[in-house]
């Protein structure tokens, strides 16, 4: 057996509970070999307004976990835009996330092709359990030509079970999340 961690909408520790950021994820590095942890998948809403002070929040708290265990992150709508409005697709998720430093993890695939310099839209594998694991990381109500990707990548993982991490995807009826009307 294994654990995989899942932090979702840690906004607020980032914008005002910094330590609370900080306890988890210690205790979970503290807990990787104890509670088995193979992966850590954050949800999204890693910051409250996408400003700086709140991306160093979340650097210096995700960043205990290096080398520790894999994380995998996704954004939400509080990532992007200014004061995290989301009315477009900016974000400073890049300059504290930087796709230099994934590249770095043994278990960085790659990125949305057609924005090959950008981490919203990447991928990872890892291993747990005798399972191969594809994380498909997808930016806040993803766009159709970056689901045509993902699907592309899911097909040449057809080895590995799917997980896919998002903030964002369907509404109660089944229609896609539109970011731009919503």
């Amino acid at each position: 057996s294994f654990t995989v961690v899942v932090l979702p909408d840690v906004q607020h520790y980032s914008e005002k509970f910094p330590e609370q950021f900080h306890a988890q994820t210690e205790w979970i590095a503290a807990n990787v070999k104890r509670r088995k942890i193979a992966a850590v998948l954050q949800l999204g809403d890693v910051t409250n307004h996408n400003v700086p002070a709140e991306w160093e929040v979340a650097k210096a708290a995700m960043a205990k976990l290096d080398g520790v265990v894999p994380y995998f992150m996704t954004l939400g709508n509080h990532d992007y835009s200014e004061r995290g409005g989301c009315s477009d697709r900016t974000t400073l998720y890049n300059d504290y996330f930087p796709i230099a430093k994934a590249r770095t993890s043994p278990h960085f695939g790659g990125t949305y092709d057609r924005e090959p310099e950008r981490m919203e839209n990447c991928y990872h594998t890892f291993s747990a359990g005798g399972r191969k694991f594809l994380v498909l990381s997808l930016e806040f109500g993803p766009r159709a030509d970056v689901v045509r990707w993902a699907n592309e990548v899911a097909t040449k993982h057809a080895d590995h079970e799917a997980i896919l991490i998002t903030h964002a995807y369907m509404y109660y009826d089944e229609t896609r999340y539109d970011w731009k009307k919503y």
